[in-house]
């Protein structure tokens, strides 16, 4: 959200943080703002693995909101 922040390196500390979430079977809290797109297609990659979780600051819409309910969150 914040100009300068490498997108790349963010997006590697939050598989991290997923593989984490996975290991030890908590869910996922998810702050994700203006940043949805990148959110769900790293989410996507371990949808099938019992991913769960709340995301919030959410103002999408309802095909996306449905799309994110069918991920377990």
């Amino acid at each position: 959200y914040h100009p300068g922040f490498d997108k790349e390196v963010q997006k590697t500390v939050f598989r991290y943080q997923i593989e984490l979430a996975l290991k030890y079977d908590l869910a996922l809290v998810i702050h994700s703002r203006s940043a949805i797109d990148e959110t769900l297609d790293v989410l996507r990659e371990y949808q099938h693995n019992g991913l769960r979780g709340v995301i919030y600051c959410f103002s999408e819409s309802l095909a996306i909101a449905q799309d994110v309910i069918n991920m377990g969150f």
